[in-house]
């Protein structure tokens, strides 16, 4: 005969347990409306964050770049909190919502994403070993999300592993499937990256890895789009990436990084593009505090990028009649006879006057020098903040310009971090960049973390 309170017991247990993941479901939805109820007047171009391209530093351009990730005064405040709750190596539940939204740039080369609900699982199966599994839906269109429409979902686990002090060994695996829809084959993609970093003392630190991500500069390079009649997938293009870093503490308060990579991007239909890619990262703070201070830092920083690549593929083709066709009957005529003969673009006398078809930025050079002011703090309580404004001159060389054309640019960034009770993290963040008149980018995001 079973036992009364034993049953009543297992009973209430059940309903607690029912409840606890009824209420991470409910906060999943209040972040996601939290998100759909931001202002979506400011949109972006280039990477989305922190959606397909997944962890990679946003820097001062919208291109996906291996940066240097230790700069401890603006994240010791957050980490703080976080290594409070993380002691234990508890096991761990991450929702994130982000949207990312562009203008300022033709509606052939627009591109637009959000994540509703980013859900990630990561625990600890050893003191030096982390595991992370995640799922991350996306919704591909162009400003505002406006059609043609694409939808895809990354399946990713990454695993990070530091054998002994000095060296820490990370890896990434990710499955990205895209869904059918009128304008977007289906399809499956494999993602990842791979790095070691060594200490080699302790004002030294090397990097070196590999990354293969999505190229998210405009639909064409990101989801792909169908040729109209002939039906054949054009685009969707990977970055391959091979990259080193070297990271420098001249003395204590002074970071500088050096990175040096190169690699090719590929996709459907599109020939494969060489590129190579530097950077000079150097920052050291005005002023440093406690971490509880109001103001904790004030640190400025200067950046020096120069990237180019073999060949211009920025065209989009015979893609223009699904995002914006042309007025003009005769050349929508011949761009409808082109793709329905499986060409990417209507053939010229001098196809090498024209960016080739690919949907990405890629002229032969563009460099970019950029000032940022950076400042982190406590706002109140356990609530931290922390956040940069900046500006840039650009150089860009291409087909038909001059490398001494020059550019301004813009750019900032904000976040909180806070406490949600004795086993929670919430952090809300933005990041805007503008390319004097061609681009405008602003990311949103909300994140909560809860530790078992």
């Amino acid at each position: 005969m079973r036992n009364p309170e034993t049953q009543l017991t297992k009973s209430i247990r059940v309903l607690c347990r029912w409840k606890f993941w009824l209420a991470l479901f409910i906060l999943a939805l209040i972040q996601s409306s939290s998100i759909l109820l931001s202002p979506a007047n400011a949109q972006v171009p280039g990477t989305f964050f922190p959606t397909a391209l997944g962890e990679i530093q946003e820097g001062f351009t919208p291109f996906p770049q291996a940066a240097a990730k230790d700069l401890p005064y603006l994240e010791t405040a957050p980490i703080q909190l976080e290594s409070e709750l993380s002691a234990g190596r508890r096991p761990y539940l991450n929702f994130l919502s982000s949207y990312a939204n562009q203008s300022l740039v033709a509606p052939n080369g627009q591109l637009d994403t959000f994540t509703p609900t980013l859900a990630e699982f990561g625990f600890y199966p050893s003191a030096q070993t982390e595991v992370k599994l995640s799922y991350i839906p996306t919704i591909f269109g162009r400003a505002g999300l406006r059609g043609p429409r694409a939808f895809g979902t990354e399946y990713r686990g990454t695993g990070k592993w530091q054998p002994t002090e000095r060296l820490r060994l990370a890896g990434q695996l990710g499955l990205y499937q895209w869904y059918q829809s009128k304008a977007v084959s289906n399809g499956l993609d494999l993602l990842g990256a791979a790095s070691a970093s060594y200490a080699v003392h302790d004002r030294v630190r090397l990097t070196g890895g590999f990354r293969r991500d999505i190229l998210g500069n405009s639909l064409l390079s990101a989801s792909g789009l169908n040729l109209v009649d002939n039906g054949s997938l054009v685009g969707r293009v990977k970055q391959n990436l091979f990259y080193l870093i070297a990271d420098f503490r001249p003395e204590k308060k002074t970071t500088v990084s050096l990175l040096y990579g190169g690699g090719f991007e590929s996709g459907h239909k599109i020939k494969n593009n060489g590129f190579q890619q530097g950077s000079l990262f150097v920052t050291r703070p005005l002023y440093s505090g406690h971490v509880n201070n109001h103001i904790s830092v004030i640190a400025p920083s200067y950046q020096f990028l120069i990237l180019g690549w073999n060949r211009d593929f920025s065209g989009i083709g015979n893609l223009a009649l699904q995002t914006q066709p042309p007025t003009n009957p005769v050349d929508r005529f011949a761009m409808v006879q082109s793709s329905r003969a499986g060409q990417t673009s209507v053939p010229t006398d001098n196809p090498g006057s024209q960016p080739a078809v690919g949907g990405y930025f890629s002229p032969k050079a563009f460099m970019i020098n950029g000032f940022n002011l950076n400042m982190a703090g406590r706002a109140a309580g356990p609530v931290y903040y922390r956040g940069g404004v900046g500006f840039s001159l650009n150089n860009v060389k291409g087909l038909s310009s001059k490398f001494s054309y020059t550019t301004p640019g813009y750019f900032a960034n904000a976040a909180l971090t806070y406490r949600l009770g004795k086993k929670a993290l919430q952090e809300h963040g933005w990041y805007f960049i503008q390319g004097d008149d061609v681009y405008r980018r602003n990311v949103v995001y909300s994140q909560t973390k809860f530790f078992f």
